[in-house]
Order: structure tokens, then C-alpha cells, then sequence
């Protein structure tokens, strides 16, 4: 269990409503919450420090040198700020673009990787899902003149590749555990952002998923139960960090 505690810190710290630092026009930093990293505010709210969001724009910077997705990324995140009376709105159709991307892939990798039917019939339900919602949220996002991620940022597929070197028993325990913190972080977080967005396409796409949220979450406890996984939350996570004598529910916040 050490790697999969690992690997959940980093994807608990990466949940699919992103949070992105960027900067603000009076050369000081706005943090936002909407998406799925760890960053200067978490999807419930809380505001980390300001180096915290420094690192972490920093962070992005050294990876869109290296092109692609992540240079994708960054050129929105510079869009965005650009638009502060939007800022919050696009900040969330970013961050969600890009969970809902690493949701289907990840999916994928389920499908081919466990031996497991309840496993793959959960995997191929969140593909279809997220990918139907990823299609909408591609239409708000040109209206606000955005481009949603086609492809993952390189952490999320460095990410992968170590699920993807697991041993079956190993990738089933670790897949359903983190999609247990991830859904019931992105319920908070939609359930949040329903009252807070402004643009009212965006929030009927929210009232539209997050009832597919609730759905996946209450899957993802059955096919846990049925393998003998922890039932509540807390019991999950500490479970999974016990190696390491840490709780992810204490004190660790963000998302994919």
C-alpha cells in the first residue's frame, strides 16, 4: 500500500476541479478555485500562501518550456488573466477540463488493466460520462474564448504511467480509493461553485454533472464494499496512508 498512498497524496493534491495561481493585472497574485491541482486555494475554499501559489506558477512555467499540453495550459492561465470579472467562471471550465480529460484516461487504463468486471463496468461508466461532459464544457469554453486541454499535462502523465506499472490487485485498490477522494472532493466542490458561478450555461452544466458525481460516488462505495474496502471515507484514506502513519483527511486538500 506505500505506493498507492503516494501516488493518492498526489492525487488528492490533483482533484478534477483544478485550482490555478495566476497573475493577477496589478502584478500580485488572484488565486482561484475550479479544477483539479493542488494550488493557492483548494476546492473548498481555503486560501493557501502566497508561495505556495508562487511555486506553483513557477511550476507551470518550467513545464510549458517543455511544450504541449502544458504550454497549452500556461497560455490559458495568461488568457484568464486578462479577464478578471471572468476569472473565477474560467478558472473552473479549465480546471474541469482538464479532471474530466485525466478521468477518461484514467478510465481507460482501467478497462485494459483489472481483471476485474465490477472494476472495468465502473471505468467504462466514467469514460462515457466525463468524455459527454467534457464535450459541453468544450462549447462554454469557446464562448468565453478559452481552449479546454486536449491532451494531459506531463505530472498527470508521469501520474499514470505509475498506476499503469501496478500489478492488477495493486491498480484495482489504488483506482477505486482515489476515485472515492476524487468524487467526493468534486461533489463539495460543484455543489459549491452552483451557487457561486455566473455565467448561467456553465452553472447548468454543473446542475447537469453533478447528479452523474453523486451517481459515480455511490458505484465506487459499492464495488469498494464489495471487495472488502473501507466503507466511509476516513476509513479509506487512512487505511491507504497507514504506511506512512499519515491520514489524507488530515490536514491535505485539493484535488485531480
Amino acid at each position: 500500500m506505500r505506493t498507492c498512498s503516494k501516488i493518492l497524496f498526489a492525487a488528492v493534491a490533483s482533484v478534477s476541479v483544478c485550482t490555478f495561481a495566476i497573475a493577477a493585472p496589478d502584478g500580485g497574485s488572484q488565486n482561484q478555485a475550479g479544477g483539479s491541482d493542488s494550488a493557492a486555494r483548494t476546492s473548498t475554499g481555503g486560501d493557501a500562501s502566497g508561495s505556495v501559489a508562487s511555486d506553483q506558477t513557477r511550476d507551470m512555467q518550467r513545464g510549458a518550456a517543455a511544450g504541449g499540453a502544458d504550454a497549452q495550459l500556461v497560455a490559458q492561465l495568461e488568457k484568464i488573466a486578462t479577464m478578471p470579472e471572468k476569472a473565477g467562471d474560467a478558472l473552473f471550465v479549465l480546471g474541469n477540463a482538464k479532471g474530466n480529460l485525466f478521468e477518461v484516461e484514467f478510465a481507460k487504463l482501467a478497462q485494459k488493466k483489472s481483471q476485474d468486471p465490477q472494476v472495468k463496468e465502473l471505468a467504462k461508466m466514467i469514460e462515457t460520462d466525463h468524455s459527454a461532459a467534457n464535450e459541453k464544457l468544450k462549447g462554454i469554453a469557446t464562448k468565453m474564448g478559452l481552449e479546454v486541454p486536449s491532451s494531459l499535462p506531463s505530472e498527470k502523465q508521469k501520474m499514470l504511467a505509475v498506476f499503469s506499472a501496478m500489478s492488477p490487485t495493486d491498480f484495482d485498490t489504488c483506482y477505486l480509493l482515489d476515485n472515492k477522494a476524487v468524487h467526493a472532493k468534486d461533489i463539495v466542490s460543484f455543489s459549491d461553485h452552483q451557487k457561486s458561478v455566473k455565467d448561467e450555461e456553465l452553472r447548468a452544466y454543473i446542475a447537469m454533472v453533478l447528479p452523474k458525481l453523486k451517481e459515480h460516488g455511490s458505484h465506487i462505495e459499492t464495488v469498494a464494499a464489495a471487495k472488502g474496502f473501507p466503507t466511509k471515507m476516513s476509513d479509506a484514506m487512512g487505511s491507504a496512508d497507514n504506511s506512512v502513519g499519515r491520514s489524507m483527511t488530515g490536514g491535505h486538500s485539493g484535488g485531480h
